[in-house]
């Protein structure tokens, strides 16, 4: 499967809601020069690109039954200073890692880790999230 990239301007407005949303109390996401939560990236799924509609065509190619798909794991690696309030970035989202565990009934679930790499505007990589999913075994 190919990658898929998008573009996004980080606003103040958006950190505010997501501190809300996380219910968070620190003053640093309040001010018009916040830094952003280190989940915000995250948002990313909904708000700017395709990542949801490249994650499900990545499901379905990789034969998971969209049905039996949960949320397992995040992942955040920052490689350089957190993004702030008016940062431009840059994701390419691609499949990291596919792989295969059972559990303690013996049956198999399937792991699939998506990468995304923000990269700032002089295409420094910034961060890395990891997004696991993992689909459950056929009732």
């Amino acid at each position: 499967m190919n990658t898929a990239r998008f573009h996004m301007v980080i606003e103040w407005g958006k950190i505010q809601e997501f501190a809300r949303a996380s219910m968070s109390e620190q003053p640093a996401y309040r001010t018009p020069l916040a830094v952003v939560p280190v989940t915000f990236l995250s948002v990313a799924d909904w708000t700017w690109g395709p990542m949801q509609e490249w994650r499900l065509e990545l499901f379905r190619e990789i034969g998971f039954g969209l049905d039996r798909i949960l949320h397992a794991e995040q992942e955040y690696v920052f490689h350089a200073a957190i993004p702030r309030v008016g940062d431009e970035l840059t994701g390419e989202i691609s499949l990291h890692e596919l792989y295969e565990r059972t559990n303690g009934a013996g049956k198999t679930l399937r792991f699939a880790t998506i990468r995304t790499a923000f990269r700032d505007r002089d295409d420094r990589l910034i961060a890395d999230q990891f997004t696991t999913t993992v689909e459950r075994p056929p009732i």
